[in-house]
């Protein structure tokens, strides 16, 4: 069955955009999520997850035109929600009221962007951000809480769930066998290293006496991890839970995450339990069934069923799955290698010289520049390292200029503890660009191209007036975190050029992943099982020693053989 069919309220916008026939994803989903079902999809990056939960939930909100229902979509970074409005947007279009008004039905809620007033809110059906922005407006914006509330909220979205719910950070023994001082300091000292780790992480510490240094990972019962996407789900069933009348909706919950275990799937469940527990009636007891309509499922492509014991979702698995066997990226993406010695990849700008090389060579139409590992480290942190301190009795205006100059000298001339310790400088976005485009690239940050600083020049080029109704022209190279990788979807890329080491081998998955994408189709091929994937090229960066962790990476997502690029 044709997607137009399945959706009839969105067939004309499906066929316009070419959405015709289902990805398999899109195929074993969309009856199961249509009747109400909570669903986990596990699929590879590209292959139309996105549309999977997000049809389904949009097909419940025109369903009830007569009452309003609302969807939360929750993201773990800004570019990604930006996109996600966008694709929401193609669906829910602007419209202009009776007063000539114009009510905009998507609401994104991220950093960098005045938030949505109780105006927008009031009329909107979907709101889509990221964790921490979505639950200040939730709470506290006039009005807000009634987009949740019982009667309003049919859906609940975690798109890239595995980062969302991030696996508790692990505990030490604490007992005080032998008596040794010594040895229980060193253990104090690294529960709060790997407290403040998980703290960094947006992980919050309910309990104890509510100092972070005082709470005992492994001790206490009372102590929770709460991440902000929990708190955002115990804000949902409290609102629920306080507004249940004759109009209740049964709260359906979808999730999406192309590099989820066994364990993601338990800790999804653990959560929504602890919520309904956590945000419910004193008394009440376990509400999850009520609440929640049962447990959270896996939903894979069809033709990808018999890989469930490899991905560790079968009833006898254990939670140590390993996810990187279960999704791979397609064979038409190719994996590539600049050699270059030590020195050189610790260097920004000699690497993203290489960067400028390959594209030349490559000529691609549209590209991705990520910034990872050592490269991607805080700059604020590190300018705070490298700050001299100044003494005297000046000023502190004067003072702070004149440890702006010193640090900016102490750059110029190499100086600097990172180097002499071998470490790379960090690199920022804006850097990064300015650096490609003294070498005659055309490089732009990802955030200014999606809208998502405020100060940014009105480009047109950049965004246009009608938002997210009209196209994005994009420039031809994007500049981004490694961090900001997961989900992101883009026409046309044909490189990906990854800039120091990823941080895991999912990492680099969800990086070779933003090339081979699925194509739409237009129906024309009866089959939906032969999704047309586009090809693309991967580029990493790496001396001799790193050639071969990069070769057990690439065989670990299910990549072609890597192989080294011979500039001219």
């Amino acid at each position: 069955m044709t997607l137009p069919k399945l959706y009839p309220q969105f067939g004309s916008t499906l066929q316009e955009n070419g959405f015709t026939l289902p990805t398999p994803i899109q195929k074993s989903s969309s009856i199961r999520a249509k009747n109400g079902e909570n669903l986990l999809l596990i699929a590879a990056t590209g292959s139309g997850k996105t549309l999977a939960y997000l049809l389904p939930a949009l097909f419940r909100v025109r369903e009830h035109l007569n009452e309003r229902k609302t969807v939360l979509i929750v993201a773990p970074t800004r570019e990604l929600a930006a996109q996600l409005a966008r694709d929401a947007s193609l669906f829910l279009p602007d419209e202009t009221s009776e007063d000539g008004s114009i009510v905009t039905p998507v609401l994104l809620a991220v950093r960098g962007i005045p938030p949505p007033n109780p105006g927008e809110i009031s009329r909107a059906s979907v709101m889509i951000g990221t964790p921490d922005e979505l639950y200040a407006v939730l709470t506290r914006i006039s009005g807000a809480q009634h987009f949740i509330s019982g009667g309003t909220l049919s859906n609940i979205i975690l798109d890239e769930v595995d980062v969302l719910l991030p696996p508790t950070p692990k505990t030490l023994r604490t007992s005080f066998d032998g008596g040794n001082d010594a040895k229980r300091e060193r253990q104090t000292l690294e529960q709060r290293r790997i407290l403040r780790a998980a703290q960094r992480r947006g992980v919050e510490f309910h309990g104890g006496s509510g100092k972070p240094d005082s709470i005992d990972l492994s001790m206490g019962v009372d102590t929770q991890i709460l991440t902000p996407t929990e708190r955002i789900l115990r804000l949902v069933a409290s609102a629920r839970f306080v507004e249940r009348g004759s109009d209740h909706m049964e709260l359906q919950m979808l999730a999406g995450s192309a590099t989820a275990s066994r364990s993601t799937l338990d800790r999804l469940n653990r959560a929504l339990r602890m919520a309904s527990v956590e945000g419910g009636v004193i008394g009440m007891g376990d509400m999850t069934d009520a609440l929640w309509k049962g447990k959270v499922k896996a939903c894979r492509p069809e033709n990808d069923e018999d890989e469930n014991e490899q991905l560790g979702l079968d009833d006898t698995a254990t939670e140590s799955a390993h996810t990187i066997r279960a999704v791979t990226v397609p064979s038409v993406v190719d994996h590539r290698y600049v050699q270059m010695s030590k020195d050189a990849t610790t260097n920004a700008h000699q690497v993203l010289e290489q960067v400028a090389k390959v594209t030349r060579q490559l000529k691609p139409a549209s590209s991705l520049v990520f910034i990872c590992g050592e490269f991607s480290r805080s700059i604020t942190k590190e300018k705070q390292k490298e700050a001299p301190k100044i003494k005297g009795n000046t000023s502190q205006s004067r003072r702070d200029a004149k440890r702006r100059r010193l640090f900016i000298e102490k750059q110029k001339e190499g100086k600097s503890k990172n180097s002499k310790n071998g470490l790379p400088e960090p690199l920022s976005v804006r850097s990064a660009c300015s650096i490609l485009q003294s070498m005659e690239i055309d490089a732009q940050p990802m955030h200014v191209a999606l809208g998502l600083e405020p100060n940014a020049n009105e480009n047109a080029d950049v965004t246009s007036e009608d938002d997210y109704e009209s196209e994005i022209k994009l420039p031809p190279v994007l500049v981004t975190f490694e961090g900001s990788a997961r989900g992101l979807h883009f026409d046309g890329v044909d490189v990906v050029f990854v800039v120091g080491r990823p941080t895991s081998a999912a990492s680099y998955l969800h990086l070779a992943g933003r090339v081979g994408r699925a194509v739409p189709q237009d129906g024309s091929n009866a089959d939906s099982s032969n999704v047309e994937i586009r090809p693309g090229t991967v580029v990493s960066f790496c001396t001799k020693g790193r050639v071969k962790e990069l070769e057990k990476w690439t065989n670990q997502v299910g990549g072609t053989a890597l192989k080294e690029i011979e500039l001219i």
